[in-house]
């Protein structure tokens, strides 16, 4: 048995935004996916990875990742994708 934590990150107001960009068609729907693509990629490269975490879901506007052993690096990696988002976020809200 080992120890774990896990992270779930989840992007607010994803449900509105969807709505929004499937307005606007074709062209809306390919802002959306590009969007996911960059945040996910940044979680990924900024948060959870250099925090030695794995990813054991995407689902939709989410990410789930463990973290093992008994030591902080979830919360270091929390606070970085919660930047990230934040970050992305307002960039989006432009």
């Amino acid at each position: 048995m080992w120890e774990a934590s896990i992270l779930q990150a989840d992007l607010v107001g994803f449900g509105a935004l969807c709505r929004r960009l499937a307005s606007q068609g074709p062209r809306g729907l390919g802002r959306l996916s590009a969007i996911l693509n960059q945040v996910f990629e940044q979680v990924l490269t900024e948060a959870i990875a250099p925090y030695e975490g794995y990813v054991v879901h995407f689902g939709g506007d989410s990410v789930t990742a463990v973290f093992r052993g008994p030591n902080d690096a979830w919360r270091a990696a929390a606070l970085t994708a919660e930047r990230v988002m934040l970050q992305l976020e307002m960039g989006v809200a432009r």
